[in-house]
């Protein structure tokens, strides 16, 4: 394998990781949702030396505002 594929499986690797940490928070079903949309918006982002995604602020990965996060792409869906 290439430089180039190996750092794309170990971004797969991470968003893989973070949806199961969305998972043991509290998301069951919408978990990838989430976690599309915190990637997506930079809420979370990709730390390549440690190859994991990282909130700025523990808060983000409370209940309330991942089922607030739930309901507004919903809305938007």
């Amino acid at each position: 394998m290439n430089r180039m594929t190996d750092a794309m499986i170990r971004k797969e690797n991470a968003r893989t990781h973070f949806i199961q940490i969305l998972e043991t928070c509290g998301l069951d079903t919408d978990a990838e949702l989430v976690a599309d949309f915190y990637i997506d918006t930079r809420i979370a982002k990709y730390k390549a030396g440690i190859g994991r995604y990282e909130v700025g602020h523990g808060a983000m990965l409370d209940r309330e505002y991942l089922q607030t996060a739930v309901k507004i792409l919903k809305d938007e869906l």
